[in-house]
Formats: C-alpha cells, structure tokens, sequence
C-alpha cells in the first residue's frame, strides 16, 4: 500500500480477508509470546506501523484468551501478569 487511503480498496480488501490470521487461530495453536509496548497508545495512523502497533497485540492477546491459547503478551501499557519475558541466548 502506497497509504491508507488504499485499506479498503477492493484488492486490499481481498488480500485482507485471505490472510486474516483471528478467525485461523484455534485451540490447538501452540503457545506465542508477543510485545508491542510503544506508548503513547494512540491509533495506528500509518500503515508501516499496523502489525507492530499495541492494539495489534491486543487484539491477539483477547483473542487468545476467547480461545484459551496459552500466551505471553505485552502491549502499550498493558504488562502480562506471568512476567515472562523473552531471551535472547548468545553463543
């Protein structure tokens, strides 16, 4: 997409409904963890930021509670209560 004024375009909208992960996820996914912890918490208002905004994980994370998929999630202000955090190993 050149800008958001493309979203709703037919063929975006196509590419949109084809990939569209929500209605994919299940119960049998295995466990994810996912952090988008920009603040402020604002709406996405560029399209290079819509997949790494706070409301993307959050919506993953609501989703996976609605599906009882196990999860670690952080998003804008929001810290997961299991205070899992992810490592990086070094060799």
């Amino acid at each position: 997409m050149e800008s958001l004024s493309e979203f709703y375009s037919p063929d975006i909208q196509a590419y949109r409904d084809k990939v569209e992960m929500l209605s994919m996820m299940s119960t049998d996914d295995p466990e994810f963890w996912v952090a988008n912890t920009q603040t402020p918490v604002v709406a996405s208002t560029e399209s290079t930021i819509a997949t790494h905004h706070a409301y993307h994980a959050k919506t993953l994370r609501l989703r996976a509670n609605a599906l009882v998929i196990k999860h670690v999630s952080y998003h804008g202000y929001y810290e997961d209560p299991s205070g899992g955090k992810l490592c990086r190993l070094y060799s």
